[in-house]
């Protein structure tokens, strides 16, 4: 079902892009400022999918030996917090 969702959005999104640039005559404006910060966007989401990618597989080699593992940024505080 979900994949007749997103189907059917691509659809009706590439519908509304053919008619809206049909409708335009003459000469046309700059492009929208998001069309070059997209890609910045992109990237880091990439990024950040990468690294929790990576934090996943290591996490689990660790918990598969028996080890304890903290997350880089917020283990130490957590493990303050509940007193560990």
């Amino acid at each position: 079902m979900s994949l007749l969702c997103v189907f059917g959005f691509f659809f009706v999104f590439f519908i509304a892009i053919v008619s809206h640039v049909a409708q335009q005559h003459g000469p046309g404006n700059a492009p929208p400022a998001f069309v070059f910060i997209f890609p910045f966007f992109w990237l880091a989401f990439f990024v950040l999918w990468a690294i929790n990618l990576v934090l996943g597989i290591v996490f689990a080699i660790k918990a598969n030996n028996g080890e304890w593992a903290t997350y880089p940024l917020v283990g130490g505080w957590a493990r303050r917090a509940v007193g560990i």
